[in-house]
């Protein structure tokens, strides 16, 4: 029965077609808004570390290092999450509606 409906192809009318864009914009517009917090949130979190431990003693190279590298993976990780719903992986008509 599920093969039967992966195959079955129904013409939706013109105004649902349309509210679907409206959706498709609002969630774009939401989730890029998350994404970039995410990097910036990510980049300021491993700053505000390392100010913070600038402040209690001499911070070594090694943890300055390790701060940095963990504000990108911060980063990169929001921008994968939002690459992987917006450009490799779009949502179709049916994920929208669910």
């Amino acid at each position: 029965m599920a093969e039967y409906d992966d195959k079955l192809s129904v013409a939706l009318p013109e105004a649902l077609r349309q509210q679907f864009a409206e959706v498709e914009r609002r969630l774009w517009r939401v989730e890029s808004t998350v994404a970039v917090g995410g990097v910036a949130g990510g980049l300021m979190v491993s700053f505000l570390a390392l100010f913070i431990s600038d402040r209690i003693w001499d911070t070594p190279g090694w943890l300055r290092l390790t701060l940095l590298l963990c504000g990108l993976a911060l980063a990169a990780l929001a921008a994968i999450v939002w690459g992987r719903r917006w450009v490799w992986q779009r949502r179709d008509l049916r994920s929208l509606a669910n």
